[in-house]
């Protein structure tokens, strides 16, 4: 099976340096770059393409094919700082910074999500997976798309070693046992 992960193009969110809500919409640039990875997809064909619930991923998705399902397990990471600039989250939460910082995998605002949490909702999701499909399109945000990369190699901490560039395409495959990176951010 092939699993094609793109990331939502560049949000209004991205652009004014705000951590995005789930209603943030993509800005004209986020839209043409959705548009530019239909065009490097070409005529690919995909058994099934899912997209994220929020806004901008269910634009980015219907840039790039006209047939797509929904699924809440492949949101974003849920932070407790949507809506709120860098500066704002420093002052709402002035000691998030530095428990972030011990320990980045697990660090979470009470009541929310910590990368390790969404790392583990995206494992979840990739091993239920239909097995009998054998190519899948994801329409998704940074932090779930690093954390299937992270599965590849079976190891949560690689959620900090990659990163998931708007409207870009990253590829994994699973086959026989084996989990492979077959592209990243093309």
């Amino acid at each position: 099976m092939e699993i094609y992960l793109i990331r939502h193009g560049e949000s209004v969110g991205n652009r004014d340096k705000f951590f995005a809500t789930r209603e943030t919409p993509l800005t004209e640039k986020g839209i043409q770059q959705a548009r530019d990875a239909k065009n490097r997809l070409g005529d690919m064909e995909f058994d099934l393409v899912i997209s994220s619930a929020y806004q901008r991923a269910i634009e980015t998705t219907r840039e790039i094919r006209e047939d797509f399902l929904i699924d809440e397990r492949v949101i974003e990471h849920i932070s407790g700082l949507e809506g709120l600039t860098l500066l704002e989250a420093r002052e709402k939460f002035p000691w998030a910074r530095d428990d972030f910082l011990k320990d980045p995998l697990n660090h979470k605002i009470e009541g929310y999500e910590s990368r390790l949490d969404v790392y583990n909702r995206a494992v979840d999701f990739i091993e239920s997976i239909d097995k009998n499909l054998e190519r899948l399109l994801i329409v998704s945000h940074e932090n779930f798309i690093t954390s299937v990369l992270a599965y590849v190699f079976n190891d949560p901490n690689y959620v900090f070693n990659f990163v998931a560039d708007n409207a870009k395409i990253s590829a994994i495959g699973l086959e026989n046992g084996r989990r492979y990176l077959k592209c990243l951010n093309v």
